[in-house]
Order: C-alpha cells, then structure tokens, then sequence
C-alpha cells in the first residue's frame, strides 16, 4: 500500500471509528450517522470549509464532509483530471479537506484524484458545480458535465448528485464595469446567466439544487446599496488602512498590502488589493447555513449558530443572512415543483 493509501485507509478508519460500532459505515441508515457529502469543486467549494461543518455541529445535524479543492477549477477540468488517474493513480491534484462530525474544525488534509475519492467511502451526496469564470456559459457545462456525471454514477452509485449554485461577483469587479474588461453585462445580468446556467444543468439531469447564487442574489437585494455600481476612482481617495463600504455584500473583501512599519520602513508603497469574486466571512456564512439548511431539511430561520470571529456581523446581519437563505430555498422549491 503507497503512502497516499495508507492515509487514506487511516482517515477512514477514524470515520468508522466514530461511528456506532453496531453498523457498518456502508449500511447504516442516514440518520443514525452523519451525512457523507464529498465537494466536488474549486475555491467556491473551499469557503465551506470555515462555517458548514461547525455550523452543523452546533445545530445537532453532525456532517462528514470532504472538499476536493483546485483553485479557479471547471468541469472540463475535473474531467481532464479523471482521465489522468485513470492513467496514472498516483496523479493527485486535488487539496482534500476531510472533516469528521466529532471534529469539525479540525479538517485531515492530502492529496488525491477524483476517482480514487469517489470509491474510498459510501458517499450520500456528491456535488457538482462550474468554475465562477465559466459560470454564465451554460455552453461550458456540457459535454464535460455528462463524463463528471458518468464517473460518479459508475464510482459511487448510491450518491445523489447535488448541483451547487455558485454566485455573481462583487459589483466592482471590472468585468461587470464598462472598460476593456467587461462582459458586456453587470451583477444583475451575471445574477441572471449563472442561476439560469446552473438551472439548465440540474434540469437535463433531474438533480437538486443548493441555490448559494439565489441567497446572494437575495441578500443583495434586502440592502440596496451592495448591487450599486461602484466607481473605482474613489479608491485613490483612501488613506492606507481605509477600506471602501462593501455595502453589506457577502461577496468581496479588500486588504492593504505593504502598510504596516516594516513595509515603510523599506520604502515600500502601501497598496489596496481587492477580492470581488469570492465570499468574505459574512458570505461563507450565509452559503453554510443554506447548506445546512438544504441537507437538513430545516428552516434556516430556526438556527441559532453565529460564528465568534466575524467582526462584521451583528445579531440582525447573522438573522438577515438565514433570512435570505431561506427564501432561496423556497424559490429553488418551487421552481422544483413544477
């Protein structure tokens, strides 16, 4: 057995260990263990890893729940990725983050590829999701989606397959701004193409959806300044250590380079570097408990768990994000039923 086996069998053998030693990991019934959930995904996927699993604990739905993390990377990918172990087992590309329920914020980290994942356990649901850069294009989901889709199937055969709806960017990103840059559309039109796009995924194949784009897009909309446009100029006027408003978005996040005494010291310029794609702290916090929500079947409304380490937010911030996530999911529902 190679190392990166022998690690593997090490982590599930924790898991089995964890379990009620009455049932084998395999057959026991859901709800006498934890939900297996194994992530399928890139960066946006990856901000999970802060909230969900402790956000389950502490709400009494104990999670195992395993990331497989490149960054920036899209379905056709993860199918080049699939082909390359199927020659090579040792091709390991992917960071795994593998959190059990009785440690939630103590994740195991290695290396591995998408079929050897996939076989290592029984998992209950397997989710699926495109690359934020390609999200808007449903013509990038397919054909790569249908051989994604065949190895889960043909891999692990008893997990339902989730597709997870990613979001629009920051309304500063520059590809939502006219200039050299733009997409020729703003938040409101990337809004539109990625819920649509992804909408178009999960009905070919008949999958549920965790609607993360939808709660953004509903947050965004109770505080009508986070979808504004935004002027760049402005930034000139900050002073270093000044942060422009994010406006209450959960998308975005801005951090000064160079600004602390060392840096001037040396003579170095402080500069402002910007995030506008991915989630910032309150963010992770609304895409975890719309997960939790989605797989516990409970109103997110009802959840009391708030993260201590989130300056930003507030009891109101915390209730206005389950709020929103909740409405997603009654949209997503009803869009379902029909």
């Amino acid at each position: 057995m190679n190392a990166k086996s022998l690690l593997i069998a090490m982590v599930l053998s924790s898991v089995v260990c964890a379990a009620d030693p009455a049932d084998s990991p395999s057959a026991a019934p859901i709800a006498a263990r934890p939900v297996r959930i194994l992530a399928i995904g890139n960066s946006f996927s990856l901000s999970l890893c802060r909230f969900f699993p402790t956000a389950a604990a502490a709400e009494g739905f104990p999670v195992e729940f395993c990331n497989l993390y490149i960054g920036g990377c899209p379905l056709d990918r993860h199918v080049e990725n699939i082909r390359k172990a199927a020659e090579d087992p040792e091709f390991d590309p992917y960071e795994v983050r593998w959190f059990h329920a009785d440690r939630p914020g103590s994740p195991i980290k290695f290396k591995s590829n998408i079929p050897q994942m996939l076989a290592t356990q029984a998992w209950d649901f397997v989710t699926i999701q495109q690359a934020s850069h390609k999200s808007w294009k449903p013509e990038t989901y397919r054909p790569a989606a249908d051989e994604l889709i065949a190895e889960i199937h043909r891999l692990a055969p008893q997990a339902e397959i989730i597709v997870h709806q990613t979001w629009a960017y920051n309304a500063r990103d520059a590809r939502l701004n006219p200039g050299e840059k733009s997409w020729g559309f703003d938040q409101a039109g990337m809004s539109a193409r990625v819920e649509d796009a992804y909408s178009k995924l999960a009905d070919t194949f008949g999958f549920r959806t965790i609607p993360c784009g939808a709660a953004v897009r509903l947050r965004r909309s109770a505080l009508a300044e986070a979808g504004r446009a935004f002027d760049p100029a402005s930034l000139d006027l900050l002073a270093p250590g000044e942060k422009p408003d994010l406006r209450g978005d959960p998308v975005g996040s801005f951090r000064w380079e160079n600004n602390d005494a060392a840096a001037r010291a040396e003579g170095r310029t402080p500069t402002l570097g910007a995030d506008t794609i991915h989630l910032n702290a309150l963010g992770q916090y609304l895409q975890a408990v719309t997960w939790l929500a989605f797989f516990s079947g409970r109103d997110p409304r009802t959840f009391s768990f708030a993260p201590v380490d989130v300056r930003e937010g507030s009891p109101e911030e915390f209730a206005g994000l389950r709020a929103a996530a909740a409405l997603a999911l009654e949209e997503q529902r009803g869009k379902e039923r029909k």
